[in-house]
């Protein structure tokens, strides 16, 4: 008889009886890990097992030709079926999936009932390690000093003589987000630590739309232009917040209809940001007339980058809502995960290649110059306050959903 051990999100074994005994006295193995051995219809408790805790060995199986009639077999031999988890095909009968390991039975009662992705352990170290590398860029970003061409200034974040009470606010906010996500986001769980998230993101927010912030200190975002803009931003903001929210809720829980349906209306709204008109001109339309400047190139390769600047940031952010679109909820389950993870790097990316790209174009931030790349760190760094709104109603769905 050969066991199977399952614990912590991984599979183990399989282990004779013999070696079972021998790792349960040495402490390796516990008596309340799931186990499975052929003929059990589901994972038990280890210390259940006829045989390791001295209970009486299970009875002989019945013959094979008893069990069902010859034709009956000579069909179930050759059935199969598809493993819920990765959509390989197994056979009709088996309980293992031998592609991934997943235990077929268990794989299809949790795609019914809760649909989750990873395992509990798994999805809190997911979500921990996002949160603190989003504090650490939050910090870098409000840290990294700036130079002017003539000087160094090594505070830009904290310049509060004469300054309005929203550039001090976005200079500190930054730094004491990233305290906060680096010293306290393992220690903090949801709900507790959804609310915090969603309180700071929303207040950060509503100061960005009270307008005469300082773009050096806040960062670049999607949320940074609706301070003050037209309807077209403000359909951009609020669908990069709903996309980010429910394509990254979907990774988690890939059946949830709620997240599906505000993934894709974030879609929606990007989407139309950019045929809504803006000061009397569409801004797709836009991206197609900036091809004009390649005939007066000339010297200065540097309008290049103009098109490339404007296809990139509608490609990546229309291709995103795309990805929404046709990742419906009756797909396989790796599609949907898939999918969904692609989308959030799409638009979060973004931001970062246009800083990047712009950075190439501009005459003040030379590609070559290390303060132009620090300039162009700071900007992509801060605009992870962007994250904070989504992250923390992810945080919020995913830790109250029934397991």
């Amino acid at each position: 008889m050969k066991i199977l051990i399952h614990r912590g999100g991984q599979q183990f074994g399989p282990y004779s009886l013999d070696e079972v005994r021998s790792y349960l006295a040495a402490g390796q193995l516990q008596p309340a890990d799931s186990a499975w051995h052929e003929g059990l219809p589901d994972w038990i408790p280890l210390d259940q097992i006829a045989g390791v805790a001295g209970a009486p060995p299970p009875p002989p199986p019945p013959p094979a030709n008893l069990s069902l009639p010859p034709d009956s077999q000579s069909e179930s031999k050759y059935a199969t079926k598809k493993c819920p988890r990765c959509q390989q095909i197994v056979d009709a009968d088996a309980i293992l999936c031998t592609h991934c390991g997943t235990h077929m039975a268990k794989a299809q009662q949790d795609r019914i009932v809760a649909q989750r992705n990873l395992e509990p352990i798994d999805e809190e170290t997911a979500k921990d390690q996002f949160m603190m590398s989003l504090g650490a860029l939050l910090l870098f970003g409000c840290l990294v000093p700036i130079y002017n061409g003539i000087n160094w200034d090594w505070y830009p974040n904290f310049h509060f003589k004469g300054a309005k009470w929203q550039s001090v606010f976005m200079g500190v906010w930054p730094g004491l987000v990233g305290i906060f996500l680096l010293s306290s986001c393992q220690s903090i769980r949801a709900p507790v630590r959804s609310g915090i998230l969603l309180g700071v993101g929303a207040l950060w927010f509503i100061v960005n739309l009270t307008g005469n912030t300082d773009a050096a200190v806040a960062g670049l975002s999607p949320l940074s232009i609706m301070a003050g803009s037209n309807l077209s931003g403000f359909c951009m903001g609020v669908g990069w917040v709903c996309l980010i929210f429910g394509a990254g809720t979907r990774y988690f829980l890939p059946a949830s209809k709620p997240a599906c349906i505000l993934a894709m209306v974030g879609g929606g709204l990007i989407v139309l940001a950019w045929v809504l008109p803006q000061n009397g001109k569409v801004p797709l339309g836009e991206v197609f007339s900036s091809f004009k400047v390649l005939k007066n190139v000339g010297d200065n390769w540097r309008v290049l980058f103009i098109p490339l600047i404007a296809v990139t940031s509608v490609g990546m952010q229309i291709g995103a809502a795309t990805l929404c679109f046709v990742n419906t909820p009756s797909r396989a389950l790796g599609i949907i995960t898939g999918h969904s993870a692609l989308a959030v790097k799409l638009l979060i990316g973004n931001v970062a290649v246009l800083l990047v790209l712009s950075g190439f174009a501009g005459a003040d931030l030379s590609a070559k110059s290390i303060y132009g790349l620090l300039i162009l760190a700071k900007g992509a760094a801060l605009s992870g306050l962007t994250l904070l709104l989504p992250l923390g109603a992810i945080d919020l769905m995913v830790g109250n959903a029934r397991r």
